[in-house]
């Protein structure tokens, strides 16, 4: 059933099997001992090596397959642990309001901390991943985080919950890297869609974290809610035996045979073969650094890193400013939204009940047709037009929200923009690690993610600070900023659509 499923894919995707492909099955049939470096060959000597092929030229032919699908489960672990985080900073906050008797601003402080975590390790793990390899990177910031995950479960009062989930954020910093692993893995025109579709995990951890909130949060308190949260990032951990490293890392690292290698187990996993003749890889003396943030910056990819990175600050900036704001109406309005409970008025504190983690779950159900929607489009209009596409609907919509709308209304409504938004910022995903080379992709997407964990720690203000100042000037402000959004989408240089990996 799978290969059926398998088949199809790769036939929607306009591969045909080639006569050569029997000539690729004898090659990759043959014994490691054979091979060796003599399917293996660099730049230098092409004239003399016969017929050769990139890395790319090797996934493009190997296709998509059962190997990819097993990436994809993998490394949406990943995506599930952030999609989590972010949902206990947006209710937890509000939770020990009430229970610890917090200050508006004492409860703004978690959300900060654990996005500053994120923005500060983020290019440490883009740099990690570029020198010493993504499966790496990955394993050590995955220990990381689950070992200070669970003992934020004692912490003690609000100061050393505050502090280790701090580090907590800093584990999560790597998170950019599954982007990094998926683009480099998979063949060009199914890189699109696979890089959209394991979004789908962040919303999907975050349902599942409101759902065991509206049994232990309620129930059990929330360190029982903080222990069990850990389960899925232990779960990627098991699997670690499983995940390979990037061939593209071993071919700029000067280690072709290991790229060879993996380029041979990602044919057989697939049912398929490599293409006849030599790899061909960059020689080690010409990757003169790897990680280097001042490649990422140098003229040539001056102006798109620029753009890019404004479009990372404003795409996460008014996701995440959506996420809180969900949970301020909840916590602030019954009926209407332009009526405060009196509740609010009298004690300044309301804490979450089954109806209102109900609703949370049902605003975030409405990313799952906003994914799959950013899967039909992307390799249709092409990122940057998918990208400004989402951010000119977004704005219609957000605008919406001046009407005097019921709790219903407004719940429908926010699931519509949480929906728009997310394929806003699931395209930046897609675009960042095309635009880059190899030896600084990495870092790229490392220093693109610490401007979005910029805009994610102005949305804690936005949603809770200034929302509490005034809801029409918060709403005022996330219009303007999705014009900005939508203007920085039209100025990007050019598309990545089918872009062949470096």
């Amino acid at each position: 059933m799978m290969s059926r499923i398998v088949d199809r894919f790769n036939n929607r995707l306009g591969r045909a099997r080639s006569p050569t492909d029997d000539v690729g099955a004898r090659y990759t049939s043959l014994p490691h001992e054979t091979v060796e470096l003599e399917g293996l060959t660099s730049e230098e000597n092409l004239e003399s090596s016969g017929p050769t092929f990139t890395p790319d030229d090797a996934i493009t032919y190997i296709g998509f397959g059962i190997f990819h699908i097993k990436l994809v489960l993998v490394l949406g672990l990943v995506w599930m642990v952030e999609g989590m985080e972010i949902f206990v900073m947006s209710v937890l906050a509000p939770y020990l309001r009430c229970h610890w008797g917090l200050s508006y601003y004492e409860e703004t402080l978690l959300p900060i901390l654990t996005s500053l975590g994120m923005m500060i390790s983020s290019p440490v793990w883009g740099w990690v991943c570029d020198v010493y390899g993504r499966k790496k990177g990955l394993y050590i910031s995955s220990v990381w985080f689950i070992y200070f995950a669970f003992l934020s479960t004692f912490s003690p009062n609000y100061r050393w919950l505050l502090f280790l989930r701090f580090l907590v954020g800093v584990g999560i910093g790597s998170l950019p890297q599954v982007s990094t692993i998926l683009a480099e893995y998979t063949p060009a025109k199914a890189r699109g869609k696979v890089l959209t579709f394991i979004t789908v995990f962040w919303s999907i951890g975050f349902i599942f974290a409101a759902s065991l909130s509206l049994w232990l949060m309620i129930d059990y308190g929330f360190r029982v809610l903080l222990a069990a949260l850990c389960v899925p990032g232990l779960l990627f951990l098991w699997s670690f035996y499983w995940m390979p490293e990037s061939f593209r890392f071993y071919a700029v690292s000067g280690q072709g045979d290991k790229a060879l290698e993996m380029l041979k187990h990602i044919a057989k996993a697939n049912g398929s073969c490599l293409p006849p003749g030599n790899l061909t890889v960059t020689p080690v003396s010409a990757v003169k650094k790897r990680g280097s943030l001042i490649d990422v910056v140098r003229s040539g990819y001056f102006r798109m890193t620029v753009t890019l990175w404004l479009i990372w600050f404003i795409s996460i900036m008014m996701y995440y400013s959506s996420v809180y704001v969900t949970t301020e109406i909840f916590d602030r309005y019954d009926d209407n939204i332009c009526h405060e409970t009196e509740g609010e008025k009298i004690c300044k504190c309301k804490v979450f009940n089954r109806k209102d983690y109900i609703d949370i779950i049902w605003t975030s159900a409405g990313e799952f047709p906003g994914v799959i929607m950013t899967v039909l489009l992307i390799d249709w209009l092409g990122r940057k037009r998918t990208m400004y596409v989402n951010a000119f609907v977004a704005i219609g919509c957000q605008s919406l929200l001046f009407l005097c709308l019921n709790r219903t209304g407004a719940t429908v409504l926010l699931m519509v923009i949480r929906c728009i938004l997310v394929g806003y910022s699931a395209v930046v995903f897609v675009y960042t690690p095309e635009a880059y080379p190899t030896s600084i992709r990495a870092m790229g997407m490392g220093s693109g993610y610490v401007f979005g964990r910029i805009g994610m720690l102005t949305a804690p203000f936005i949603a809770e600070a200034l929302f509490h100042i005034s809801f029409q000037a918060t709403k005022f402000f996330f219009v303007f900023s999705l014009v900005i959004g939508f203007l920085a989408a039209l100025s990007l240089p050019f598309d990545t659509m089918g872009k062949v990996l470096v």
